[in-house]
């Protein structure tokens, strides 16, 4: 069956399909199928980036966003419509969004992928349309990356180009999770001092001399559990036996991933604090941007001032400061990979995040974990953002078979420098945190 006149001046045939192989870092952490007959019932789709999109916006560039779904060859719809989420004054954002399309294909269906310029509600009009790309869906073959022009309302194609790849369900739906608060910083400090001065003068505070003893204490509490004879090079557990052995921590130095906040204080905690772990060294740092924390009113701390490389400038300059320069710091900012950081990624100053937008930055994140090869991961990040993490995905059978944990991490934010481990089962649409256990000693803030 063909497509429907007018559809067809999107949809590319296959000789058309441009499969992208210099990817490297793109094609990390994703299932990778023997065969398309391991493709599962539902269509998941990451979109990593796109290039060259046209600037729409009077000021700045423009607010760019993938709308995607499914549609028949009489292009009626035969899935909801998912989004990315909108990425600011960029004209080339890096997404790295998966998104899981709830429906069957058929033979005849195809992939449609819209983008669209993020306007304002009630004050700038509707989106603005900035072009198209339609696929069939026996077309996709898994885990390759395709790099497609998107075309214009006539069907033309354009400069303007999305990169995205369709990947399969993840070798395993249950995952350990673990969640790290940053240290304590020159925010947290001059909150419980009342110093507003300090508190609004700048943006993206980064970690006092507090929370640098923090951070370095939580790496000092967990390698020699790690290491044998003070040595990192050849660890030995303890124990094989699950019965005798601490899996959690066990499960803990095996993460697959590493990823973190963009602000300041979390990038420092992460390479700090987890200095030395194996993931770290071999994989590095990732950051997230929807890893941030969550904007209150007036929360300058939630406010970024630097994005891509500026972000590890920042950060260099903040660990000399208080380790000097030299080798140290160097080796710790080798292992940072900025990621989707490289628009600006943060709340402005006068916004306040409410529910359904931190709602929507979680989803966008445990999605994305959702397809991670690794049965654990570390996160490293903010109290009131872990806190709307749990809020969002605990169990009701959690609060039934441990009620005292559930209202622990229910009620309270982490301590500075806390671990709290999360086994989190991903097999419904929404996650399900099951269970939880505090590492290395660590606990909730006391206030």
């Amino acid at each position: 069956m063909g497509f429907a006149k007018g559809l067809k001046r999107f949809v590319l045939g296959k000789k058309k399909i441009a499969v992208r192989e210099d990817l490297g870092p793109f094609n990390q952490g994703c299932t990778v199928p023997t065969n398309s007959a391991e493709v599962g019932r539902n269509l998941v789709i990451q979109i990593l980036k796109a290039t060259n999109l046209p600037k729409l916006d009077v000021v700045g560039h423009s607010d760019p966003f993938v709308r995607m779904w499914v549609i028949n060859s009489k292009d009626k719809d035969v899935s909801d419509r998912y989004s990315t989420l909108v990425h600011n004054d960029t004209g080339n954002p890096i997404y790295n969004s998966v998104r899981e399309i709830e429906c069957t294909p058929s033979g005849d269906d195809a992939l449609r992928l819209d983008m669209y310029d993020y306007d304002i509600p009630g004050v700038q009009g509707s989106d603005d349309f900035m072009g198209r790309i339609c696929v069939p869906v026996k077309d996709l073959v898994p885990n390759q990356v395709y790099d497609l022009p998107l075309r214009n309302k006539k069907g033309k194609e354009t400069p303007a180009r999305i990169i995205f790849k369709r990947i399969v369900s993840p070798p395993t739906l249950r995952k350990r999770v673990y969640v790290i608060r940053h240290g304590e910083s020159k925010w947290n400090e001059a909150q419980e001092s009342n110093n507003l001065v300090d508190m609004l003068k700048t943006v993206d505070h980064s970690l006092n001399e507090v929370g640098v003893q923090q951070a370095q204490g939580l790496e000092a509490r967990w390698k020699p559990i790690f290491a044998q004879e003070g040595t990192l090079e050849s660890p030995v557990w303890k124990d094989v036996d699950a019965a005798t052995q601490d899996v959690w921590e066990a499960d803990f130095f095996r993460a697959g991933a590493i990823f973190a906040s963009p602000l300041t204080r979390a990038v420092e905690t992460a390479l700090l604090g987890l200095k030395g772990h194996p993931t770290l060294s071999q994989q590095g740092l990732t950051l997230l941007r929807n890893l941030r924390e969550v904007k209150n009113v007036g929360g300058q701390d939630t406010v970024g001032k630097e994005i891509g490389d500026g972000i590890k400038v920042r950060v260099k300059k903040e660990l000399e400061s208080v380790l000097g320069e030299g080798p140290q710091v160097d080796d710790c900012l080798a292992y940072l990979d900025v990621n989707d950081c490289t628009s600006e990624w943060w709340s402005n100053a006068t916004d306040v995040e409410v529910g359904p937008a931190v709602k929507d930055r979680l989803n966008d994140v445990t999605s994305f974990l959702k397809f991670q090869n690794s049965p654990s991961i570390i996160l490293v990040g903010h109290s009131l953002y872990f806190r709307e993490f749990v809020r969002a995905y605990l169990a009701p059978e959690f609060s039934q078979e441990d009620p005292e944990m559930a209202k622990k991490i229910w009620d309270n934010k982490l301590a500075n420098a806390a671990c709290l481990g999360l086994d989190m089962d991903f097999s419904a649409k929404t996650p399900s945190i099951l269970r939880a256990k505090f590492l290395f000693g660590t606990t909730v803030a006391d206030h």
